[in-house]
């Protein structure tokens, strides 16, 4: 999850255990979830952070094992894209935004 324009992100997860692709926002002035686009892969234990006005979900599990890939979401486009990948494989991830350089933990 990440804070990002007044609203609050939630992204991958599980259910059951089975890595999810969906992305909810909730939105305090309105007290309500709506549903964003969703990942183009499914995961869980997923990092999540903000930079340059985007959305970016790295790492995560499948399932069976644990991911390279990085997801960007494009706020104004509302579309995901593929991001670089990452040297290490990571489960659990942690991320932050430090000078503007996107720096995974875990």
């Amino acid at each position: 999850m990440v804070a990002h324009d007044g609203r609050i992100w939630a992204v991958g997860g599980c259910e059951s255990w089975n890595p999810l692709n969906s992305l909810e926002i909730y939105d305090p002035s309105s007290d309500s979830w709506s549903f964003g686009p969703s990942l183009n892969t499914p995961r869980r234990g997923c990092g999540l952070a903000v930079r340059k006005d985007q959305l970016v979900v790295v790492g995560g599990t499948d399932g069976t094992q644990s991911m390279c890939t990085t997801e960007v979401l494009d706020v104004e486009e509302n579309a995901w894209h593929p991001g670089p990948t990452m040297t290490f494989c990571r489960g659990n991830v942690s991320v932050a935004v430090v000078h503007d350089r996107l720096w995974a933990v875990g």
